[in-house]
């Protein structure tokens, strides 16, 4: 036998060897085919049982179905993962094993869809999200495990009943267009409001009752869009007050602000400043618990003094304006105090 001969006979062997193996591996995943196109309730009942992850596209699309009960053994789907036109489907609680889509997830046209709470366990969405025209749809929370940044767009559109889009609370970047439009239910745009970057337009149109404070940080509060947040054009028309102008979302937006503090968070303060005082007096523990007493004694009579004074120009004694000597006087009394029983500590030591 020649050597070209002994040659290709490996070349042969080594090919029906990676077929065999590749064969046995696709049936151990028990996913016969690349796609799923499952149009009725009996083509999902018939679903394998041991087919864990498709490797190319799912879609559900059925007038029909009623569950996807069969599919509850999934874990990812390779491609886009595509549930529409179910028009009886109430939900999608049978995908709570499913943790990746490597394409997009489009969720639309499915009438009687109430939430998508089926989803909490998906963590990862490639190339987008689109939930367009599901009428009974009230929120998006199953999707709050979705994170990080999507490389395709966000679209959400046409959902009647939608209130908030909270469950979009972790995502970062949207590489495509941003559109969110004529949801006529919902109320704000919190759900946004970790969102850094938009790869392309964005637009926030027809939300009747939507407020988008939610925005503003995109949007560069307080000065403004910095000119590679969003790549593309920026149009934010028609939707609840303080949303129809990136001018207005930028005004709507209240940074958080620290309360001032009241009388008693100053009593207390004062009480941790004495204390921390008296402890750097060393270990006479019977002297400090009298000392203690007294200490919190003249904290508490500042304190209270100090909330007349505030309750004074609360009550509108405007007529009657403060002294100009009473925080002066109050402050003294207050060094005085302290400077006393630091006195008396040190001639009892």
């Amino acid at each position: 036998m020649s050597m070209k001969t002994h040659l290709q006979h490996i070349i042969v062997i080594g090919l029906l060897f990676a077929s065999v193996v590749g064969s046995g591996g696709a049936r151990a995943m028990g996913c016969p085919q690349t796609d799923y196109n499952l149009r009725t309730q009996a083509m999902v009942d018939a679903f394998p049982q041991n087919c864990d992850s498709v490797l190319g596209d799912m879609i559900v699309e059925g007038s029909d179905i009623t569950n996807v009960d069969a599919l509850a053994n999934l874990t990812s789907v390779g491609d886009g993962l595509k549930i529409r036109g179910n028009s009886s489907l109430t939900n999608i609680d049978a995908l709570a094993n499913l943790t990746s889509v490597g394409g997009a997830l489009n969720i639309n046209s499915n009438a009687a869809l109430t939430n998508i709470d089926g989803l909490a366990n998906l963590t990862k969405v490639v190339q987008g999200l689109e939930i367009n025209s599901n009428a009974s749809l009230t929120n998006i929370d199953g999707l709050a495990n979705v994170a990080g940044s999507t490389s395709g767009i966000l679209e959400i559109n046409n959902n009647a009943a939608l209130t908030n889009i909270d469950g979009l609370a972790n995502l970062t970047r949207v590489a495509g267009f941003l559109k969110i439009q004529g949801n006529a239910a919902l109320t704000n745009l919190d759900g946004l409001a970790s969102l850094t970057s938009v790869g392309g337009d964005l637009l926030i149109s027809g939300n009747d009752n939507a407020s988008c404070e939610g925005l503003a940080l995109l949007l560069g509060w307080p000065s403004g869009p910095p000119d590679d947040d969003v790549a593309g054009d920026i149009t934010i028309v028609s939707n609840g007050s303080g949303c129809n102008s990136i001018a207005e979302v930028l005004a709507s937006y209240t940074s958080p602000i620290t309360p001032p503090a009241t009388p008693s968070d100053r009593f207390n303060a004062l009480l941790q400043a004495v204390q921390a005082i008296r402890g750097a007096g060393g270990s006479q523990q019977a002297q400090a618990t009298s000392e203690s007493s007294a200490e919190a004694g003249v904290a508490r009579q500042l304190a209270k003094q100090e909330g007349a004074i505030v309750q004074a120009k609360a009550a509108g004694k405007a007529g009657e304006p403060t002294s100009i000597q009473t925080m002066p006087y109050y402050l003294t009394l207050m060094l005085a105090c302290l400077a006393g029983l630091l006195g008396l500590r040190q001639l009892r030591v």
